[in-house]
C-alpha cells in the first residue's frame, strides 16, 4: 500500500506485479497465512530507533546479503543489550531522551522473525550489503478500496479479514509471540 496516497496499490505494485507477487509467495513459503497488506524493501538501510506508526498486528521481518552486524534489536526491560535514545518514541514517555534503554538483538540474517512495531526496535550498525524484507499489515486495511483488495489478493497477498482486528490487535508496550522459521 502506497502511504503518500492512503489505501492505494503503489506505483512500484502497479508497475511490477511479478515481483510483488514472488514476494508474496516468498513470505508464503516460509510464514504461511501470516497476514499482510504491505512489503517493506530495503538496501543498506539502518533505521533508527522508532515505534512504527501504521502497522496492525505483526510484522515479519528477514535479512539477506553479504553483511557483518546489522541485527534487529527489540525494546526489552530484561534484555541485555542498550541502545541510546536519541529522540521522543511515539506512545513510550517514559523512554527518556538521553537514556539508555534496554533490549535483545535478534540474528535476522536468513532468518525470518515475527516482532511487534509497536515495541520500540532498530538496526544495529552493519558493514556490507544488507537487503531487508518487512511483511506487515497496515491499519484500516479493512477500509481499502475493493479494487486495490482484488489486486493484492491476484498478486497472493495474505489480506487479513474482520477476525484480525481482534485476535491481532496489540497494546504498546505487549510484543507479539515470536516465531522463526526453521534454518534449511
Amino acid at each position: 500500500l502506497d502511504y503518500s496516497k492512503g489505501l492505494a496499490c503503489s506505483r512500484t505494485v502497479k508497475s511490477r506485479p511479478n515481483l510483488a507477487r514472488l514476494l508474496a509467495r516468498f513470505v508464503g513459503q516460509h510464514l504461511p497465512g501470516m497476514p499482510f497488506t504491505t512489503v517493506q524493501l530495503n538496501r543498506n538501510f539502518s533505521a533508527k530507533l522508532h515505534v512504527d506508526a501504521g502497522n496492525h498486528g505483526p510484522s515479519a521481518i528477514i535479512a539477506l546479503g553479504d553483511y557483518t552486524g546489522g541485527m534487529l534489536w527489540i525494546y526489552d526491560p530484561n534484555g541485555d543489550v542498550e541502545v541510546e535514545v536519541t529522540e521522543a518514541l511515539r506512545g513510550w514517555p517514559e523512554l527518556a531522551v538521553g537514556s539508555s534503554i534496554p533490549g535483545r538483538v535478534v540474528d535476522i540474517r536468513n532468518h525470518w522473525h515475527q516482532f511487534d512495531g509497536n515495541v520500540p526496535h532498530q538496526v544495529m550498525p552493519f558493514k556490507g550489503t544488507r537487503f531487508s524484507m518487512v511483511f506487515f499489515t497496515r491499519k484500516k486495511w479493512l477500509d481499502m478500496p475493493r479494487l486495490v483488495w482484488e489486486t493484492l489478493v491476484d498478486l497472493e497477498f495474505c489480506i487479513p479479514g474482520n477476525e484480525y482486528l481482534q485476535t491481532a490487535t496489540v497494546e504498546p508496550r505487549v510484543e507479539t509471540s515470536m516465531i522463526e522459521d526453521e534454518e534449511e
